[in-house]
């Protein structure tokens, strides 16, 4: 079973973090976790607490205002009674509360070294991707820079997982995906997808249309080896996976997995965070980076725990002394 054993689920005071832990709470229940710490970072962009409201004429303006210890301390009572609500009474699992004033990106790294997080869950609202939402911005520059895998949950994503959708190639980076996935999917007994791309030959590549056939059957053929290669590699052969090999629409990778998505009325996506090239350092492949913005469902960046984790601790001080 995949271990998560120490979460940091990231809380922005609002609404919203009732549905985030109540989606948390099978999860939780079934990837061997201890320690669950709900953190919450007051961000003058984000924090609605963090503004006022002063009515101007026609127009509303929003002035920053410093969160004070009243509002610290209300927000602090409610995130205790969330956890009550919905952690308390999950056995072997401890749970604590840290609110900060740190800036917002930074406090959640550091706090995930801290705590040695092996998870860390942060929230994204829905069409963040449209306007570059301070959220989104948040949940990709996190995932990029986390040395432990992040869950970024939509807005109100329904606490069930029955199908999993797992972006694939045949690399180590993939496989680390797949095995999470795997062990996920037995706990909800969902199905598993393991979803390969080939790159669909376009009418100018070629002037005989039987010519172009040969070529489209040829590498799918390969692609449906590079499965089975993978399917070796991590040791799974189970029923609940399922290797598929998909022309990628119009040689839009995420466009063809959103698609597929959709189709399948997938309810997880399950990707590795490196991306194709295979660079090192924490940076996102440009699929991963895109779904963790555009996909409808929540999106699982797996990656190995510690990897880069210098990187990370000169990022921190760089940002520090700045």
């Amino acid at each position: 079973m995949e271990q998560f054993t120490n979460i940091i689920i990231c809380m922005d005071d609002t609404e919203r973090d009732a549905p985030m832990l109540a989606y948390m709470v099978p999860l939780i229940e079934s990837v061997h976790t201890r320690n669950v710490t709900l953190l919450h970072v007051h961000n003058p962009d984000s924090d609605p607490h963090s503004t006022s409201v002063i009515p101007h004429s026609d127009s509303m303006w929003e002035v920053p205002v410093t969160p004070s210890a009243d509002i610290t301390e209300r927000t602090r009572d409610r995130m205790i009674a969330l956890a009550h609500t919905y952690l308390s009474s999950i056995n072997g699992v401890n749970w604590q509360t840290i609110i900060s004033d740190e800036p917002e990106i930074t406090e959640i790294l550091a706090q995930a070294a801290r705590l040695d997080a092996d998870l860390i869950v942060i929230g994204r609202h829905y069409d963040d991707f449209r306007f570059k939402s301070s959220q989104a911005v948040t949940a990709r520059r996190v995932t990029e820079r986390a040395t432990c895998s992040v869950l970024i949950l939509p807005e109100s994503a329904p606490p069930c997982i029955s199908s999993i959708v797992v972006p694939v190639r045949n690399s180590e980076c993939s496989a680390v995906a797949l095995r999470a996935a795997y062990q996920i999917g037995l706990a909800f007994n969902a199905r598993i997808e393991a979803v390969n791309l080939f790159r669909a030959a376009t009418k100018g590549n070629f002037e005989k249309s039987k010519r172009q056939s040969s070529h489209m059957q040829l590498v799918k053929e390969m692609t449906q080896k590079e499965n089975e290669a993978l399917l070796k590699r991590v040791e799974l052969t189970d029923t609940h996976i399922t290797p598929l090999c998909l022309p990628s629409v119009q040689n839009d990778a995420v466009t063809t997995i959103l698609s597929h998505m959709a189709k399948t009325q997938c309810d997880l996506v399950a990707i590795g965070a490196r991306g194709r090239t295979g660079a090192a350092g924490i940076f996102l492949g440009a699929v991963t980076e895109e779904l963790i913005q555009r996909s409808p469902v929540p999106v699982l960046a797996i990656k190995t725990k510690g990897e880069c984790v210098d990187i990370l601790h000169a990022l921190l001080s760089l940002i520090k002394r700045d």
